[in-house]
């Protein structure tokens, strides 16, 4: 897969701007210009949000009503391909709206056309920042080969809410939490799908970052990483049990203590945890392995070479 070209209309500080692609590209200019704007417009593209920020209403430049991201691409068998994004301010709010060869579609639709990895700060950092961060690397890039599981998550998160509330409601001494074992039988289900294709993610990248690694660091250590969820729990039935046993702790903190909702993905060299024993620049060097890592999972996913 290749990216042809790329139309910025009022997008961050950009109020126009057309770039054409070729094989290799380097986008060079002053500091604040907008060259980072330019690859999160083409991320956007790729998986419908941004990877600097949830506020949609920054992504369009200040004091316009309007702004929109059209790219194009050609896949491996030279079909074309083209994505269009539209951002509108009505009423202090934004509406976006996305098309894909000129047909509208929702977002979920859209995971999957334009195939990207991409490389940034914030990935860097990813040892350094929350559980829910590193939780979310694994979650997009099933989400963008696996719709499945994409409803799955979504259902989730719903389904952990609505249990939540219960749990709340248990908490203040409510008698009417008793439909709680509904809930926990649908959050037991989507559940252990999240954990099995999760763990399923992560034996697939183990094979593919340790050799990456030793390239790129010229360094005999290992480098794996983990998913924190025991496999037993994608049995639905004993994570249902799971979430029995500990309901009186749940009812006690008013919300659900168990899940892939609270696991982590951990980073080991040479099986200690990274956070603690790498360099700087063997941080940086785990990183670039792991999104080498991730471009050859989606290649192999889609028969297709992904824009890194």
């Amino acid at each position: 897969m290749k990216l042809t070209c790329a139309e910025l209309t009022n997008f961050r500080n950009l109020s126009a701007a057309k770039v054409e692609f070729g094989l290799t590209n380097f986008i060079v200019g002053d500091n604040a210009q907008g060259k980072t704007n330019i690859l999160e417009a083409l991320h956007y593209l790729s998986v419908g949000n941004s990877f600097k920020t949830r506020q949609e209403e920054w992504l369009v430049k200040k004091g316009e009503l309007y702004g929109n991201v059209k790219g194009e691409f050609v896949q491996n068998d030279n079909r074309p391909g083209a994505i269009d994004v539209v951002w509108e301010r009505v009423d202090e709010e934004i509406h976006r709206q996305f098309k894909l060869n000129g047909v509208k579609i929702a977002r979920k639709n859209l995971l999957g056309a334009l195939l990207t990895v991409i490389f940034s700060p914030d990935d860097v950092s990813l040892l350094r920042l929350q559980p829910a961060q590193r939780r979310g690397f694994l979650d997009s890039l099933i989400s963008r080969t696996n719709k499945v599981y994409h409803a799955d998550l979504l259902d989730y998160t719903k389904t952990l809410k609505q249990r939540n509330q219960l749990l709340f409601l248990a908490k203040l001494g409510r008698e009417d939490y008793i439909e709680i074992n509904a809930w926990d039988d649908k959050l037991a289900e989507l559940g252990s799908r999240i954990v099995r294709d999760r763990l399923a993610l992560v034996e697939q990248l183990n094979q593919r970052i340790k050799p990456f690694f030793h390239t790129l660091a010229e360094s005999a250590k290992e480098f794996s990483i983990i998913y924190t969820a025991d496999p037993k729990f994608t049995d639905p039935l004993i994570y249902k049990d799971k979430l029995a046993s500990i309901r009186s702790i749940d009812i006690k903190s008013g919300h659900t203590n168990f899940g892939p909702h609270r696991d982590d993905l951990m980073l080991l060299l040479d099986g200690w945890d990274a956070r603690n024993t790498a360099s700087q620049g063997e941080f940086r060097l785990m990183i670039l392995a792991l999104k080498l890592a991730e471009g050859e999972y989606i290649q192999q996913k889609f028969n297709e070479t992904p824009v890194y």
